[in-house]
């Protein structure tokens, strides 16, 4: 196990967090921009209960692997998600609180559990000698 805070895992976060600032801030503003409203308002209800959650466990999963590096991802995720749905979709902030809530919970749940499966197969690998 390493301390410290090296370049790898500095590079690891912003990409992390330039691939979910694409997602939860640019598709939305994507498909408010370049697609007509009937289709832009199908394309971000699909964004909503499709796409962005399942970025969020995958990102839990990805956090859960070094959990006290990465923490802060989940967090980060719902906040990001709350500025492009300001920006794009609403000029109320409360209106998307709910789901970047959901979102928040579904990443720290994932990376809570990724973390004990990863600690529980890092702990039979010391046992095992290798």
């Amino acid at each position: 196990m390493r301390i410290g805070y090296g370049a790898k895992d500095m590079k690891k976060n912003l990409l992390l967090l330039g691939i979910t600032a694409v997602i939860m801030i640019g598709l939305p503003g994507l498909a408010v921009a370049l697609l007509p409203p009937n289709a832009g308002m199908l394309v971000s209800v699909a964004i909503l209960f499709g796409f962005n959650p399942v970025w969020s466990a995958i990102l839990g999963f990805l956090a859960g692997e070094e959990i006290k590096k990465h923490w802060f991802l989940p967090l980060a995720a719902a906040l990001l998600f709350l500025i492009g749905g300001f920006l794009f979709l609403s000029k109320d902030p409360t209106a998307f609180l709910g789901y970047a809530a959901v979102y928040c919970i579904i990443s720290t749940l994932v990376m809570l559990v990724a973390s004990y499966f990863f600690r529980k197969t890092e702990k039979k690998t010391e046992e095992s000698g290798e």
